[in-house]
């Protein structure tokens, strides 16, 4: 894929969508050694610890936050921090734009509100 431009992918257990029980981590891993792609999580997120634990791996550039931001399980102000934070102590491959973490989530007016406050 990389010899095709492709630089990044999302990865999601679908199975965990909306769980909020932690990602399957290993899988994305796995996918970010085999492919050489910067990947993004999703599916399953439910904590800070969650998006600390997906960002201290290599390969894994960002995280999709879903039912845990609708929820207050996981504050978008501190995930955020947490990303740049991850972004300025260890490197990730290269990325398109480079000290700028990957965090998305659905786009609702609620979501949305949250990202102007951050």
């Amino acid at each position: 894929m990389r010899q095709l431009g492709v630089t990044s992918a999302i990865h999601t257990s679908i199975h965990l969508d909306g769980s909020m029980t932690g990602v399957d981590l290993q899988a994305s891993i796995e996918l970010a050694g085999i492919s050489g792609l910067n990947i993004s999580v999703g599916g399953g997120i439910g904590s800070l610890e969650d998006v600390l634990e997906c960002y201290n791996n290599d390969g894994i550039n960002g995280v999709i936050i879903g039912k845990a931001l609708y929820t207050g399980k996981v504050d978008l102000k501190k995930a955020l921090r947490a990303a740049r934070q991850k972004t300025l102590l260890k490197p990730v491959w290269p990325i398109e734009k480079p000290n700028s973490p990957i965090i998305s989530a659905y786009p609702t007016k609620k979501v949305a509100d949250l990202f102007r406050s951050a």
